[in-house]
């Protein structure tokens, strides 16, 4: 499972890989790379969720109308979604949203 977010007023570009044990490894803009784990907890919701996670395609094109938010882009597999989170534009599959919101609460993209 890949996870890539850019943008943001700071012009972020982070990517984080999730191997199925849970491993991760994360990389920003500056191109340096951490790695961690995944707790047990974590690795279940994350497996939990990708079970449930939407097959290809996305929710359409961001609002043009924001300035400064993030884009994802959330692989698993051969299945990606994109989004950005605009609060007035289309919104992600709720599995989408809450598999990002978990690697970024394991600390994974801070």
């Amino acid at each position: 499972m890949t996870l890539t977010r850019s943008g943001g007023i700071a012009g972020s570009a982070d990517t984080i890989t999730v191997e199925p044990d849970g491993r991760w490894t994360a990389t920003g803009r500056t191109g340096t790379a951490r790695t961690g784990q995944l707790s047990p907890a974590d690795l279940d919701r994350l497996r939990a969720l990708a079970g449930s996670a939407p097959s290809g395609g996305g929710p359409g094109r961001p609002d043009v109308r924001c300035a400064d938010t993030y884009t994802y882009r959330l692989a698993i597999g051969a299945n990606t979604v994109e989004w950005t989170d605009c609060p007035s534009g289309p919104q992600p599959p709720a599995a989408a949203s809450a598999l990002a919101h978990l690697l970024l609460r394991a600390g994974a993209l801070r």
